[in-house]
This record gives C-alpha cells, structure tokens and sequence, in this order.
C-alpha cells in the first residue's frame, strides 16, 4: 500500500508508507538524489496531508554564503515570523529554501523577495531550483550562442556540466582539455614565451587559452581554466589552491583569480562551479 517516489538521480527509488498517526519516507542517502526527492515529492505530500499551504522560493547563488545569510535573518524584520530558510552549500554553489508561512501576506512576501534579491542580483543566478550546468545551457539556447571550453586543472569537468543537457550538440562546439603547456600551445596558441615568463597558472595564459577558443571561429563563448589543485604546488612558487578563469566573446575576455582551499577534488569542483557561474553572469548581460 505504499506510495512510490520516483528517483531521477539515482537508480534505487523510494516509497511512503502512511496511517493517520504516522508517515513514513524510506529515501535513498545520497544528497543529489534526496534533496529533489524530498522537494517535489515527500514535502508536498505532507503539506497536502496536513492541509499546510505554503509558499516556496528557491534561490540559486555563488558567492559568500554568511553575507546571504546575513541578508536573510535580516529581511526576517521585514515580515516577523513570515517565513523561514534553510542554506545549503557544495563547492560554491549556495541553495537556499525560502518558505513563506500561510499568513505571510503578498505584499509582504514581495517586498522581501525584493530586498533580498536586490542585495544579491550579482550572485543570484536562478530563482528556481537548477544546477550552474543547466542554467547557462538555458541560457545557451535563449540566446541561440554556441560555447567552447578549454580547460587544465579541471580536466574536462566544466564541459561535462553542460552536455548533460539534452541538446547540448546544438550548442557546444568544443570541450578541450589542454593539460600539457605543449598542448595550450598547440591547440590554442598560447605564446611559449608567455608560459616561460609567467607559467602555466597565471591571467596572461588564461586570457590566451580562452582567446584561442574564439579565434578558432564559430564560437560565441569561451570558458578556460588553469590552476593548481594540489595536494602540492607544481615548480613554481605558487600556491595550491590558486587559479585563473578566463570567460569572453568577440568583445573581449576577463580574467578572474581565485584562492581556494580544500582538497583537490573541493579545489577542482568549486573551481568548475565558479566558470560555469561566470559564464552565467556574462550571457545575462549580453
């Protein structure tokens, strides 16, 4: 007699089983596949059971995770009580679950909604439940642009994020991962003189790589990384955890810098997270 919850992300599924005193949610234990499963299926079902109506905004966010916490217990002033949150954290990318009681009134939830998204509008990347990967494809397909990656340190795991989306062949040209300085060479027409002077991890090689991408033509986008994931440093004196992004059009590329910390897999996952993000913020302003 149980009720079935489908699992998207996962082979194993779930099930409820009810009675009028108590509700039983049997999931699996792997964040990916328990979070969504708990969101669409298990907490509508015990709103629906409960006669609970409540209203729930979802915001995707890169950035300082304490100054959108501060922003949240701040707007709490706005409406006493009217709502609560929950703030969720992976390698950079913030999920925080705004929900609004039932006697929380439009205008005061709108005006919250506002405060807060007028405080973050440059770390906000959704206000709906995505991930980075199928946000920039939408936004990829919206504007009809075609992307290219190149990347060293995060080994192809920018360009994986945005051909998990069906169509992605419409829309991405070319995923490289030019590791090696002979290969940055090579395939993208970084200077030797460049990598010798300022070395494999610096903004002139980043610049280089992303702007080798757009010279090769039928390109709208590119994304480059190259950086130090550790555990130790490469020849140079530079430290783990250090790295370039570079994300640009015919227009022009920028450059960012990052210091992270963590292990290699954190160091290489937030570093993914923080491309696809900038690429976000680069095709919102075209």
């Amino acid at each position: 007699d149980g009720t079935v919850i489908p699992n998207i992300n996962g082979a194993y599924q779930g099930f409820i089983l009810d009675s009028a005193f108590l509700t039983l949610a049997v999931l699996p234990s792997a964040f990916k596949e328990i979070k969504i499963m708990c969101d669409k299926y298990v907490l509508p079902y015990l709103e629906n059971k409960l006669g609970i109506k409540r209203v729930r905004l979802v915001l995707k966010y890169v950035g300082d995770v304490n100054a959108l916490k501060s922003t949240l217990i701040e707007a709490e002033n706005i409406g006493v009580n009217g709502f609560t949150f929950d703030v969720n954290e992976r390698f950079g990318d913030v999920t925080a679950d705004i929900l609004f009681n039932e006697e929380t009134g439009t205008d005061v939830r709108g005006e919250i909604i506002r405060y807060v998204l007028s405080t973050h509008k440059e770390n906000i990347y959704a206000e709906f439940d995505t991930t980075l990967g199928e946000r920039l494809f939408d936004l990829l397909k919206l504007k009809k642009m075609k992307i290219a990656v190149a990347e060293s340190f995060t080994g192809g795991r920018v360009v994986a994020d945005i051909i998990k989306n069906v169509g992605a062949s419409e829309f991405v040209k070319e995923g490289a991962v030019t590791y090696s300085n002979e290969s940055k060479i090579k395939r993208l027409g970084v200077l030797e003189k460049d990598l010798m002077k300022h070395g494999a991890v610096s903004s002139v090689v980043a610049y280089q790589m992303a702007a080798g991408l757009l010279k090769s033509g039928g390109v709208d986008v590119a994304i480059a990384t190259t950086g130090i994931a550790g555990p130790t440093s490469d020849d140079t004196d530079k430290p783990v955890g250090l790295c370039y992004i570079a994300v640009g059009t015919v227009d022009g590329v920028h450059t960012y810098r990052y210091k992270l910390s963590g292990t290699r897999e954190e160091i290489t996952e937030t570093a993914k997270n923080y491309a696809l993000f900038l690429a976000i913020k680069k095709l919102k302003n075209i």
